[in-house]
């Protein structure tokens, strides 16, 4: 789909489509609610490991993963609508979804499910999906 044939509306489409999906599960999901699980049962994984114990205590706090929920819900939003320099906001916003994942990994049971649409917003990050279908194109 992302290649030299497909044109800037095809690529707003796909801008607009996955990260408006993640925009949505990021927003029902309750992910301060994962403090009511005791700190033990959390272990962390993937490139989530180099990643001080001592910190773990500050990020597993309702205030952090509120700001963070901001945060996710601020740049998918921006990306919805193709607003400010695309592929910056996309990949900061790419970083934390990846930490979002491996801190809802950490708890025991993972599932899968979510990570191709991740994968598509990474790729959606290195193509000019902003051209079309956006507020303010750059």
């Amino acid at each position: 789909m992302l290649h030299k044939y497909v044109s800037p509306q095809t690529l707003g489409v796909a801008r607009i489509t996955i990260y408006g999906m993640w925009f949505w599960h990021i927003f029902k999901d309750p992910l301060q609610k994962i403090t009511e699980v005791p700190f033990e049962y959390f272990g962390p994984i993937g490139v989530l490991r180099i990643v001080p114990q001592p910190l773990w205590r500050f990020i597993y706090a309702t205030d952090f993963l509120s700001a963070l929920k901001l945060t996710m819900l601020a740049g998918l939003a921006l990306l919805v609508l193709g607003i400010g320099p695309f592929r910056g906001i996309a990949i900061f916003t790419c970083l934390l979804l990846t930490f979002y994942q491996g801190l809802i990994r950490g708890f025991g049971y993972i599932n899968h499910g979510e990570l191709p649409m991740l994968y598509a917003a990474y790729v959606l990050a290195a193509f000019p999906s902003a051209h079309a279908l956006s507020l303010r194109r750059g």
